[in-house]
């Protein structure tokens, strides 16, 4: 009984924290947040967020003693996550043809309550930095532009155009493009925005996504901001004022898919500019 309360508690604490998360200031801070934990699962990541949003390095009691030689401090709560338990069962399965019977193996997974800890919690060994060559150097700026260049669906291109606008995606014409009169890092922050239309909004066969054109700019400024937060790049332009709106009236599952959907995409994209 136990542990189906805790399941229980922590289901309903991530049904809270989601909805406090698109109805309040915090969502910019939560996509930064995100950015450092692209490696989570959405809900993990949302429940350490909620639970303590300057976590920055979290691992269980035993992997900080041995991994990075690091204790766990006198005191110290841990931050209650869901972990994955694999599991398979048998199943005796009937043709409905012949008769025959066969057993056939059923794999799922299940969850538990488990605990981690952030760094800020322990105490011992240094931990080794990890320096990436994309934080804010601007002399990165041409290998990034082509890293991403790599990632578009469509082709880029840097050449100005008669509008107000940054840049743009064309589904019809299959290109983005960008305008070169701006500050380097206005250019990787509009570039990251178009190529997320490009992938998120296309379907295999080349056909335009359905989805309402709010969706769309709410997904690509998200995956767009939290690949710049991961670069290192000033995010403070940028402005989510109609993330409240556009989250009233949805369903907890529906705002999960959502972010979920930003957090996987800005997942590949920043482990291809680290790679780069």
């Amino acid at each position: 009984m136990k542990r189906t309360a805790d399941i229980e508690e922590i289901t309903k604490q991530l049904e809270s924290g989601v909805k406090d998360v698109f109805s309040s200031e915090k969502y910019a801070e939560y996509l930064a947040f995100v950015s450092k934990f692209y490696d989570y699962s959405i809900n993990n990541s949302i429940l350490i967020y909620m639970q303590m949003p300057t976590a920055s390095l979290v691992a269980g009691f035993k992997a900080w003693q041995t991994k990075f030689k690091r204790n766990v401090k006198k005191g110290e709560k841990g931050i209650k996550i869901l972990a994955p338990i694999p599991r398979k069962f048998e199943k005796v399965v009937k043709d409905a043809v012949t008769g025959a019977e066969t057993v056939k193996e059923i794999n799922y997974t299940d969850f538990r309550a488990a605990y981690v800890f952030d760094v800020s919690q322990t105490e011992g060994e240094e931990i080794p930095k990890f320096v990436s060559d994309l934080n804010g150097d601007v002399k990165c700026f041409a290998e990034i532009v082509e890293k991403l260049k790599e990632l578009s669906p469509v082709p880029v291109s840097f050449e100005a155009f008669d509008s107000p606008a940054k840049g743009f995606y064309s589904h019809a014409e299959k290109k983005i493009v960008v305008q070169p009169d701006m500050s380097e890092q206005q250019q990787l922050k509009t570039l990251i925005h178009e190529i997320s239309h490009a992938i998120l909004h296309n379907d295999d066969d080349g056909a335009e996504k359905e989805a309402d054109r709010h969706t769309k700019e709410v997904q690509a400024e998200s995956v767009a901001y939290t690949v710049c937060a991961a670069m290192g790049i000033d995010t403070s332009e940028y402005s989510f004022g109609y993330v409240a709106s556009w989250s009233n009236g949805k369903e907890t599952k529906e705002l999960i898919e959502s972010m979920d959907v930003i957090r996987k995409t800005a997942k590949d994209m920043i482990e291809a500019l680290k790679a780069a």
